[in-house]
């Protein structure tokens, strides 16, 4: 699978397509697609014809500017021929982490936002005029609203005035100076907001489930595992858990004492790695290898099977950092 980093530059059809940048969740979703549909053949349109989504949809899921929702991206990966269950951690994350830009936005903007469908009265870039009075009242809205407003003012002088000849007549009372002091500690603000305390985080190195990494984990990323002479060995998974800050590998595939399993973490840009090897006979199948936190950069998995004759190839996952 192609890095995220790099981005994919053309299309099937000859047509060039922007690059994705960054590693995250979102970017990682949208090469999937593109390299998913490639992998196919199909075109937009045909996958359009399938998925019941619009080209144009389908098109800016694989842009991967903004997170596609999961019905378009379900159906986009069934109507490739793949499974879309093993995308589904995935599209969470990317949803979770998606920037909060747009919808902060979109908070500010007014509750009801109309086109102007009457012509523009001054030249492009102009401050817009400001808002007109309702149909029908004129003036005369506006008139009232500032007799409205002086009678209102006046009042609030008067009430002021008054508030301030009492507290001169009648002075506060000891039991009134005595509030007025340091307030107690029983009134004091908290220092923290009840359930904010910070989330455990994994150390690099530790097991991830014996650090408590497994509530929360989620799938990123997978690659096929072979064996040495090319046959299907299983799958490494890229684990990613938000409440550790980190990530860790895990392969699905049988386990025996006759081969080992090697599933090392990495982590870019400072190289650091954890690795793991397994070789047992342990009841359930699978193995998996030691965290790597995600804080300080990206996170990939190599994984690989060795047995006493012959070394298999190294399967990699993505580097993501959600």
């Amino acid at each position: 699978m192609p890095s995220a980093q790099t981005g994919l530059g053309g299309d099937v059809a000859g047509r060039r397509r922007a690059p994705i940048t960054g590693d995250g969740p979102r970017a990682q979703i949208a090469l999937r697609l593109r390299a998913l549909r490639d992998a196919t053949g199909l075109t937009l349109r045909e996958v359009a014809a399938r998925s019941g989504y619009s080209a144009a949809a389908l098109s800016n899921a694989e842009r991967g500017r903004h997170v596609a929702s999961w019905g378009l991206v379900e159906s986009f990966v069934g109507a490739c021929g793949a499974d879309p269950a093993q995308w589904r951690q995935l599209w969470e994350i990317a949803r979770d982490d998606a920037p909060l830009a747009k919808a902060t936005a979109e908070a500010a903007m007014p509750t009801e936002s109309k086109p102007t469908t009457g012509p523009t009265t001054g030249p492009a870039g102009d401050a817009p005029p400001a808002e007109p009075a309702p149909s029908g009242a004129g003036d005369t809205p506006v008139r009232r609203r500032w007799k409205w407003t002086g009678i209102a003012a006046a009042v609030a002088v008067l009430i002021l005035v008054g508030g301030i000849l009492l507290t001169h007549t009648n002075p506060p009372t000891a039991a009134a100076k005595k509030l007025s002091g340091t307030p107690s500690a029983a009134v004091a603000a908290p220092s923290k907001t009840p359930g904010t305390s910070p989330a455990p985080v994994a150390e690099d190195g530790r097991d991830p489930y014996e650090a408590g990494c497994a509530a929360d984990q989620k799938q990123l990323d997978w690659q096929t595992v072979r064996w040495a002479d090319g046959k299907t060995y299983g799958t490494v998974i890229l684990k990613y858990s938000r409440a550790c800050h980190a990530a860790w590998g895990y392969v699905q595939g049988p386990v025996s004492h006759r081969w080992t399993v090697h599933t090392d973490a990495h982590r870019d840009p400072d190289g650091a790695v954890a690795p793991a090897a397994y070789s047992g006979d342990q009841t359930l199948p699978g193995s998996w290898g030691n965290v790597l936190s995600t804080r300080n950069g990206c996170v990939y998995v190599v994984a690989w099977v060795d047995t006493p004759k012959a070394h298999g190839p190294h399967a990699r996952t993505a580097c993501i950092r959600p």
